[in-house]
C-alpha cells in the first residue's frame, strides 16, 4: 500500500501546501540541491551543493527495525510518542500576522480530536497533517535507538503556526 511508504525527500509545490511522495522501488527521480556549500542527504543518497542528480529514492517502511532492543510507546488514542521522548502538538496563535510577519500571542494544544492512529502509533494522521516515525539502525555496539519523525502538515487556519515539541528526561549535560 503506498499510503505504508514514506519516501525520505519532500517536494511541495505550495508554500502550505501538502508534500508530495517522490519515493520509488525502482524509478528514477531528479533531486536538486539549492545549497551551494552544504551536501544534503535525501536517504542514502548524497547531493551535492548546486547540483542536480538522477537517483533512485526506494521507499522507507514506517516502525521499528528488526533487531531493535527497545520499542518507543505511542499514547493510544492520539498516538503521540510517549517514550523515549514525550511528543506534543502545538500551535502558536498569532497577535498580528501576513505574508512575512509573525507577531506570536499564545501557545495552545493542536486539536487530536480526529485522528487516526495507525501501526501501534509509528503512523498518526488527520485530513491536514500526517505524522511518521521510522526507527534507523544504529551500530551493535552502541546502545540506543535513532527515530525519524517525518511530519506532513497542511494547517489550514491563517494566522496561526504549527510546532512539536519533544520533551525527555534525558540527561547530557549539555553534549550531544
Amino acid at each position: 500500500d503506498p499510503k505504508d511508504k514514506i519516501q525520505p525527500c519532500w517536494k511541495s509545490d505550495d508554500s502550505r501546501g501538502m508534500s508530495e511522495n517522490m519515493c520509488s522501488d525502482g524509478e528514477k527521480v531528479f533531486v536538486f540541491n539549492p545549497l551551494l556549500d552544504s551536501v544534503q542527504r535525501c536517504g542514502d543518497v548524497e547531493v551535492e551543493g548546486g547540483k542536480v542528480v538522477e537517483v533512485t529514492l526506494p521507499c522507507e517502511v514506517p516502525g521499528p527495525v528488526v533487531e531493535s532492543k527497545r520499542k518507543p510507546e505511542f499514547h493510544d488514542k492520539t498516538g503521540m510518542m510517549t517514550w523515549p521522548v514525550q511528543e506534543e502538538w502545538n500551535e502558536w496563535v498569532v497577535h498580528k500576522g501576513g505574508a512575512y510577519l509573525f507577531v506570536p500571542d499564545h501557545t495552545q494544544p493542536h486539536d487530536l480530536s480526529e485522528v487516526t492512529v495507525e501501526q501501534g502509533g509509528y503512523i498518526v494522521h488527520t485530513k491536514h497533517w500526517r505524522r511518521t516515525v521510522i526507527e534507523r539502525p544504529s551500530p551493535s555496539n552502541l546502545d540506543v535507538s535513532v527515530y525519524d519523525f517525518i511530519y506532513e502538515v497542511n494547517l489550514q487556519e491563517g494566522n496561526r503556526e504549527w510546532f512539536v515539541r519533544l520533551s525527555s528526561d534525558i540527561k547530557s549535560d549539555g553534549v550531544f
